[in-house]
Protein backbone atom coordinates (compact mmCIF):
# COMPACT_ATOMS: atom_id res chain seq x y z
CA UNK A 1 0.00 0.00 0.00
CA UNK A 2 1.05 3.40 -0.40
CA UNK A 3 -0.24 7.21 -0.12
CA UNK A 4 -1.84 7.44 -3.02
CA UNK A 5 -3.88 4.24 -2.38
CA UNK A 6 -5.14 6.36 0.51
CA UNK A 7 -6.26 9.04 -2.03
CA UNK A 8 -3.31 11.61 -1.46
CA UNK A 9 -0.85 12.15 -4.47
CA UNK A 10 2.02 13.44 -2.72
CA UNK A 11 3.62 14.28 -6.52
CA UNK A 12 0.67 16.60 -7.51
CA UNK A 13 1.35 18.55 -4.21
CA UNK A 14 4.49 18.80 -4.63
CA UNK A 15 3.97 19.72 -9.05
CA UNK A 16 1.38 22.56 -7.03
CA UNK A 17 4.40 23.83 -4.60
CA UNK A 18 7.01 24.32 -7.41
CA UNK A 19 4.71 26.27 -9.42
CA UNK A 20 3.56 28.23 -6.69
CA UNK A 21 7.40 28.88 -6.00
CA UNK A 22 8.06 29.73 -9.20
CA UNK A 23 5.50 32.38 -9.38
CA UNK A 24 6.83 33.31 -6.17
CA UNK A 25 10.84 32.38 -5.26
CA UNK A 26 10.12 33.38 -1.59
CA UNK A 27 8.08 30.82 -0.68
CA UNK A 28 9.09 27.27 0.11
CA UNK A 29 11.28 27.25 3.86
CA UNK A 30 9.19 26.23 6.84
CA UNK A 31 8.43 29.95 7.75
CA UNK A 32 8.23 33.32 5.85
CA UNK A 33 9.66 36.14 6.91
CA UNK A 34 8.94 39.72 6.71
CA UNK A 35 11.33 42.84 7.24
CA UNK A 36 10.80 45.15 10.29
CA UNK A 37 14.41 46.74 10.25
CA UNK A 38 16.60 44.97 12.48
CA UNK A 39 14.33 41.52 13.09
CA UNK A 40 12.25 39.87 10.69
CA UNK A 41 8.59 38.93 11.58
CA UNK A 42 8.27 35.12 11.13
CA UNK A 43 5.01 34.05 9.95
CA UNK A 44 4.16 30.17 9.80
CA UNK A 45 0.00 28.64 9.58
CA UNK A 46 -0.80 24.65 9.48
CA UNK A 47 -3.51 22.31 10.02
CA UNK A 48 -3.61 18.88 11.61
CA UNK A 49 -5.29 17.13 8.64
CA UNK A 50 -7.42 13.78 8.83
CA UNK A 51 -6.02 13.13 12.08
CA UNK A 52 -9.29 14.92 13.80
CA UNK A 53 -11.21 12.08 11.69
CA UNK A 54 -9.14 9.27 13.46
CA UNK A 55 -9.82 11.27 16.32
CA UNK A 56 -13.48 10.67 15.91
CA UNK A 57 -12.94 7.10 14.97
CA UNK A 58 -11.54 6.33 18.48
CA UNK A 59 -12.68 8.73 20.64
CA UNK A 60 -14.62 6.27 23.10
CA UNK A 61 -10.99 5.12 23.68
CA UNK A 62 -10.29 6.11 27.63
CA UNK A 63 -7.54 8.39 27.14
CA UNK A 64 -7.92 9.80 23.84
CA UNK A 65 -8.82 13.00 24.10
CA UNK A 66 -9.87 16.00 21.94
CA UNK A 67 -7.30 18.70 23.93
CA UNK A 68 -4.92 16.54 22.32
CA UNK A 69 -5.41 17.87 19.07
CA UNK A 70 -5.03 21.45 20.34
CA UNK A 71 -1.55 20.32 21.37
CA UNK A 72 -0.92 19.33 17.72
CA UNK A 73 -2.02 22.18 16.44
CA UNK A 74 0.38 24.64 18.46
CA UNK A 75 3.55 22.26 17.51
CA UNK A 76 2.53 22.29 13.67
CA UNK A 77 2.44 26.17 13.60
CA UNK A 78 5.35 26.86 15.79
CA UNK A 79 8.09 23.96 15.23
CA UNK A 80 7.76 25.97 11.69
CA UNK A 81 8.53 28.57 13.19
CA UNK A 82 10.93 27.80 15.19
CA UNK A 83 13.20 26.67 12.47
CA UNK A 84 14.01 29.50 11.49
CA UNK A 85 15.72 30.17 14.63
CA UNK A 86 12.86 32.81 15.93
CA UNK A 87 11.07 33.24 19.41
CA UNK A 88 7.27 32.87 18.60
CA UNK A 89 4.83 35.82 19.87
CA UNK A 90 1.48 35.03 19.90
CA UNK A 91 -0.34 32.19 18.09
CA UNK A 92 -4.49 32.51 16.72
CA UNK A 93 -6.85 30.00 15.76
CA UNK A 94 -9.47 28.62 13.71
CA UNK A 95 -11.62 26.20 14.60
CA UNK A 96 -14.98 24.89 11.87
CA UNK A 97 -17.84 22.35 13.11
CA UNK A 98 -20.80 21.41 12.63
CA UNK A 99 -22.53 21.69 15.64
CA UNK A 100 -21.16 22.55 18.95
CA UNK A 101 -23.17 19.94 20.57
CA UNK A 102 -20.94 17.51 19.32
CA UNK A 103 -17.91 19.06 18.92
CA UNK A 104 -15.74 20.22 22.25
CA UNK A 105 -14.45 23.29 20.91
CA UNK A 106 -13.65 24.35 24.34
CA UNK A 107 -11.74 21.30 24.52
CA UNK A 108 -9.53 21.85 21.99
CA UNK A 109 -9.10 25.74 22.73
CA UNK A 110 -7.68 24.22 26.39
CA UNK A 111 -5.31 21.96 24.10
CA UNK A 112 -4.05 24.96 22.42
CA UNK A 113 -3.58 26.35 25.49
CA UNK A 114 -1.46 23.85 27.03
CA UNK A 115 0.42 23.41 24.11
CA UNK A 116 1.54 26.94 24.48
CA UNK A 117 2.47 26.72 27.92
CA UNK A 118 4.98 23.99 26.70
CA UNK A 119 7.40 26.48 24.93
CA UNK A 120 8.66 27.33 27.80
CA UNK A 121 8.20 31.43 26.99
CA UNK A 122 4.72 32.98 27.27
CA UNK A 123 2.95 33.19 23.98
CA UNK A 124 -0.02 33.98 24.16
CA UNK A 125 -3.60 33.09 21.94
CA UNK A 126 -4.76 36.15 21.17
CA UNK A 127 -7.47 35.21 19.30
CA UNK A 128 -9.09 33.04 16.21
CA UNK A 129 -12.47 32.65 14.50
CA UNK A 130 -15.11 29.52 14.96
CA UNK A 131 -17.36 29.16 12.31
CA UNK A 132 -20.59 26.76 12.42
CA UNK A 133 -20.81 25.07 9.27
CA UNK A 134 -23.86 22.77 8.97
CA UNK A 135 -23.85 20.40 5.92
CA UNK A 136 -19.67 20.93 5.30
CA UNK A 137 -19.21 18.05 6.63
CA UNK A 138 -20.51 14.15 6.50
CA UNK A 139 -21.18 13.91 10.09
CA UNK A 140 -22.61 16.04 12.88
CA UNK A 141 -18.96 15.39 14.89
CA UNK A 142 -17.37 16.74 11.75
CA UNK A 143 -15.07 19.28 12.56
CA UNK A 144 -11.20 20.89 11.07
CA UNK A 145 -9.24 23.26 13.13
CA UNK A 146 -6.19 25.33 12.05
CA UNK A 147 -3.35 27.88 13.64
CA UNK A 148 -1.39 31.05 12.40
CA UNK A 149 1.55 31.99 14.45
CA UNK A 150 3.95 35.03 14.47
CA UNK A 151 7.48 34.79 15.69
CA UNK A 152 10.54 37.43 15.49
CA UNK A 153 14.10 37.28 15.14
CA UNK A 154 17.40 39.59 14.84
CA UNK A 155 18.08 39.41 10.94
CA UNK A 156 21.70 38.40 11.85
CA UNK A 157 20.39 35.66 13.82
CA UNK A 158 17.76 34.40 11.19
CA UNK A 159 18.29 30.69 10.38
CA UNK A 160 17.67 29.68 6.45
CA UNK A 161 19.80 27.15 5.64
CA UNK A 162 22.50 29.41 3.62
CA UNK A 163 24.99 28.35 6.04
CA UNK A 164 24.73 24.72 5.55
CA UNK A 165 28.47 23.06 4.51
CA UNK A 166 29.89 20.09 3.34
CA UNK A 167 30.15 17.71 6.08
CA UNK A 168 27.53 18.76 8.62
CA UNK A 169 26.28 16.47 10.88
CA UNK A 170 22.56 15.76 10.87
CA UNK A 171 21.26 15.35 14.34
CA UNK A 172 17.57 13.91 14.47
CA UNK A 173 15.64 14.56 17.88
CA UNK A 174 13.00 11.96 18.45
CA UNK A 175 9.23 12.49 17.53
CA UNK A 176 6.71 11.65 19.98
CA UNK A 177 4.87 9.61 17.08
CA UNK A 178 3.10 9.99 13.58
CA UNK A 179 2.56 13.96 14.81
CA UNK A 180 -0.07 15.08 12.54
CA UNK A 181 1.17 13.71 8.86
CA UNK A 182 0.21 10.39 7.22
CA UNK A 183 -3.12 10.21 8.48
CA UNK A 184 -4.70 9.43 5.69
CA UNK A 185 -2.65 6.47 4.72
CA UNK A 186 -2.76 5.47 8.55
CA UNK A 187 -6.82 5.50 8.45
CA UNK A 188 -6.80 3.25 5.43
CA UNK A 189 -4.48 0.90 6.96
CA UNK A 190 -6.52 0.52 9.90
CA UNK A 191 -9.57 -0.05 8.14
CA UNK A 192 -8.48 -3.30 6.72
CA UNK A 193 -9.72 -6.44 8.75
CA UNK A 194 -5.85 -7.52 10.17
CA UNK A 195 -4.99 -4.24 11.47
CA UNK A 196 -8.35 -3.88 13.41
CA UNK A 197 -7.94 -7.79 14.75
CA UNK A 198 -4.82 -6.69 16.02
CA UNK A 199 -5.81 -3.12 17.28
CA UNK A 200 -5.41 -2.67 20.99
CA UNK A 201 -6.61 0.78 23.14
CA UNK A 202 -3.08 0.99 23.94
CA UNK A 203 -2.01 1.54 19.98
CA UNK A 204 -5.04 3.55 19.63
CA UNK A 205 -3.34 5.69 22.14
CA UNK A 206 0.01 5.86 21.23
CA UNK A 207 -1.35 6.33 17.06
CA UNK A 208 -3.23 9.40 18.22
CA UNK A 209 -0.60 11.14 20.66
CA UNK A 210 0.05 14.92 20.83
CA UNK A 211 3.05 15.86 18.67
CA UNK A 212 6.23 17.21 20.34
CA UNK A 213 6.61 20.41 20.47
CA UNK A 214 10.57 21.29 19.87
CA UNK A 215 10.24 25.31 20.78
CA UNK A 216 11.74 25.38 24.30
CA UNK A 217 14.69 22.84 23.66
CA UNK A 218 15.14 24.77 19.81
CA UNK A 219 15.48 28.26 21.91
CA UNK A 220 17.66 26.71 24.90
CA UNK A 221 20.15 25.26 22.56
CA UNK A 222 20.49 28.47 20.07
CA UNK A 223 21.12 30.07 23.19
CA UNK A 224 24.62 28.14 23.93
CA UNK A 225 25.17 27.18 19.89
CA UNK A 226 23.63 29.62 17.85
CA UNK A 227 26.85 29.72 15.95
CA UNK A 228 26.84 26.18 15.10
CA UNK A 229 23.47 25.23 14.46
CA UNK A 230 23.68 26.02 10.31
CA UNK A 231 19.97 25.13 9.94
CA UNK A 232 17.08 23.54 11.43
CA UNK A 233 14.31 20.88 9.45
CA UNK A 234 11.08 20.34 10.84
CA UNK A 235 9.89 16.49 9.62
CA UNK A 236 6.12 16.49 8.52
CA UNK A 237 4.64 15.43 5.30
CA UNK A 238 6.87 14.13 2.90
CA UNK A 239 9.50 12.90 5.49
CA UNK A 240 12.54 13.18 5.12
CA UNK A 241 12.27 15.41 1.78
CA UNK A 242 11.97 18.53 4.23
CA UNK A 243 15.49 18.15 4.72
CA UNK A 244 16.17 18.91 0.94
CA UNK A 245 13.99 22.44 0.93
CA UNK A 246 16.98 24.04 2.91
CA UNK A 247 19.27 23.38 -0.21
CA UNK A 248 18.62 25.24 -3.47
CA UNK A 249 20.51 23.34 -6.51
CA UNK A 250 23.50 26.67 -6.18
CA UNK A 251 24.77 24.90 -3.12
CA UNK A 252 25.50 21.54 -4.92
CA UNK A 253 24.75 19.64 -0.94
CA UNK A 254 22.10 17.12 -0.24
CA UNK A 255 21.78 15.28 2.67
CA UNK A 256 22.98 11.70 3.18
CA UNK A 257 21.05 9.55 5.72
CA UNK A 258 22.03 6.64 7.61
CA UNK A 259 18.94 4.30 6.83
CA UNK A 260 18.28 3.08 10.16
CA UNK A 261 15.48 4.94 12.09
CA UNK A 262 14.20 4.50 15.75
CA UNK A 263 11.12 3.36 14.85
CA UNK A 264 8.45 2.48 17.56
CA UNK A 265 5.73 0.33 17.79
CA UNK A 266 3.39 2.46 15.78
CA UNK A 267 5.43 2.55 12.76
CA UNK A 268 6.04 -0.98 12.86
CA UNK A 269 2.49 -1.61 13.60
CA UNK A 270 1.35 0.33 10.17
CA UNK A 271 4.39 -0.55 8.15
CA UNK A 272 3.47 -4.42 8.58
CA UNK A 273 -0.54 -4.07 8.35
CA UNK A 274 -0.40 -1.79 5.38
CA UNK A 275 2.35 -3.75 3.81
CA UNK A 276 4.09 -0.75 3.10
CA UNK A 277 7.30 -0.70 2.21
CA UNK A 278 10.72 1.35 3.51
CA UNK A 279 10.81 3.81 1.07
CA UNK A 280 7.26 4.98 1.06
CA UNK A 281 7.31 4.62 4.96
CA UNK A 282 10.00 7.44 4.65
CA UNK A 283 8.36 9.46 2.09
CA UNK A 284 5.38 9.58 4.24
CA UNK A 285 6.31 9.50 8.01
CA UNK A 286 8.85 11.07 10.71
CA UNK A 287 9.77 7.68 11.27
CA UNK A 288 10.76 8.33 15.07
CA UNK A 289 12.40 11.76 14.08
CA UNK A 290 10.65 14.81 14.18
CA UNK A 291 13.14 17.30 14.08
CA UNK A 292 16.70 17.62 12.43
CA UNK A 293 19.58 20.02 13.09
CA UNK A 294 22.63 20.28 10.40
CA UNK A 295 25.40 21.37 12.74
CA UNK A 296 28.82 21.79 12.49
CA UNK A 297 31.15 18.42 12.90
CA UNK A 298 33.04 19.99 15.22
CA UNK A 299 30.60 20.90 17.83
CA UNK A 300 28.31 17.73 17.34
CA UNK A 301 29.05 15.91 19.99
CA UNK A 302 28.77 18.90 22.28
CA UNK A 303 25.31 20.21 20.82
CA UNK A 304 24.26 16.13 20.81
CA UNK A 305 24.85 16.15 24.79
CA UNK A 306 23.23 19.65 25.35
CA UNK A 307 19.81 18.23 23.85
CA UNK A 308 20.42 15.18 25.72
CA UNK A 309 20.36 17.28 28.97
CA UNK A 310 17.55 18.52 28.15
CA UNK A 311 15.76 15.34 28.02
CA UNK A 312 15.76 14.53 24.65
CA UNK A 313 16.15 11.37 22.37
CA UNK A 314 18.98 12.74 20.04
CA UNK A 315 20.25 10.69 16.83
CA UNK A 316 23.24 11.09 14.43
CA UNK A 317 20.77 10.69 10.96
CA UNK A 318 23.52 11.17 8.42
CA UNK A 319 25.55 13.97 7.10
CA UNK A 320 25.54 16.38 4.22
CA UNK A 321 27.58 15.59 1.75
CA UNK A 322 28.04 17.63 -2.24
CA UNK A 323 26.21 16.19 -5.02
CA UNK A 324 27.78 14.33 -7.62
CA UNK A 325 27.12 12.68 -10.66
CA UNK A 326 25.18 9.61 -9.71
CA UNK A 327 24.86 10.34 -6.32
CA UNK A 328 26.40 11.84 -2.85
CA UNK A 329 29.45 11.93 -1.84
CA UNK A 330 29.62 12.71 2.23
CA UNK A 331 32.69 13.99 3.39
Amino acid sequence: MNYKDSGVDIHEQDVFNAKLCNKMPWLGGFAGAFDIGENYLVSATDGVGTKTMLYNDYKHVKGVEIANLGIDLVAAVLNDIVCTGSKPLFFHDYISLTSMDEVDAMGIVNGINTGLKMCGTEVPLVGGETAIMNNMYRHDDGFDIAGFGVGVIPKDLFIDGSKIEDGDVMLGIASSGFHTNGYTLIRKVLEGHEARGALTDDLIKKILAPSKIYVKTIGLLLQKHANSVHAISHITGSGRANVNRLMGESMNLRPVWHNKEPQSEIFEFIQKHGDIDDYEMRKVFNNGIGMVLMVARSDAYEIQRTLESFGEKVYEVGAIGQRVEGGYTPS
